[in-house]
């Protein structure tokens, strides 16, 4: 079981992401951090893009998509 903690560095908080083997858990975790650390996800999500910079293209998919990849899920592709 993952847990956030007032404690957590921003290397806590990558290993915690990246501990499951999944990315469906992987995203879970993540969206633990933007709920419990919400004041410190733009902390985060940068330093997640010079880490791990893979898992952040996942992430950024699910979370952030840009308005082409709204488009073409929309209609389907």
């Amino acid at each position: 079981m993952i847990t956030s903690s007032t404690n957590d560095t921003l290397e806590d908080i990558l290993k915690k992401i990246q501990t499951p083997q999944d990315l469906k858990e992987k995203l879970g975790v993540y969206t633990m951090f933007t709920i419990t650390k919400s004041s410190s996800i733009n902390h985060i999500n940068l330093f997640l893009q010079i880490n791990d910079p893979e898992l952040w293209e996942e992430i950024r998919k699910v979370f952030y998509p840009t308005l082409f990849e709204k488009i073409k899920k929309k209609l389907g592709f």
